[in-house]
């Protein structure tokens, strides 16, 4: 029982501390991923019937200078990849009132943005 509980310690003690990856100076390094992460993450709906809507339309996000078309991917609009700011968001289509939404933060942490998810929803003209 003595050796299982010392082998346990053993792996608890190599897993801690490859996880953590300390220097030798004490300090912790942080292994990120190669995952390329999208800050913004944008569902548009018809207002009148809770649909998702991604057939011709078309979602913009501006940050000062900074301007960006989103794709669309899986029914949602991705964008600000791997871009930390504060965004307005703009959603428009054929037979839609533009909507904007602005002040979407998209934070990161020590390794990448952190995503937000948002729903825009656009009243028929």
């Amino acid at each position: 029982m003595k050796k299982i509980f010392l082998l346990s310690c053993i792996i608890i003690a190599s897993i801690t501390s490859s996880c953590n990856n300390d220097d030798e100076a004490g300090n912790i390094n942080i292994n990120c991923t190669e995952v390329f992460v999208y800050g913004l993450n944008i569902t548009i709906k018809d207002a009148q019937t809770d649909a998702i809507l991604t057939e011709g339309i078309t979602v913009t996000a501006t940050e000062g200078d900074y301007s960006e078309t989103l794709t669309q991917s899986n029914n949602i609009f991705i964008g600000a990849g791997e871009r930390a700011g504060t965004y307005a968001v703009t959603a428009s289509g054929a037979g839609y009132v533009s909507q904007t939404m602005n002040n979407i933060v998209v934070a990161e942490d020590q390794c990448h943005v952190i995503p937000e998810e948002v729903t825009l929803a656009l009243d028929p003209n």
